[in-house]
């Protein structure tokens, strides 16, 4: 029914927790 609504959702989220991650990696190697 809700199927594809709440994959589409995951999938969103899970793109966000990337960006996150590779953000914070990003600041991480960079030097302060």
């Amino acid at each position: 029914m809700g199927s594809k609504e709440g994959f589409e959702r995951l999938k969103t989220k899970g793109l966000n927790l990337e960006k996150e991650q590779v953000k914070k990696q990003k600041s991480s190697e960079e030097p302060p």
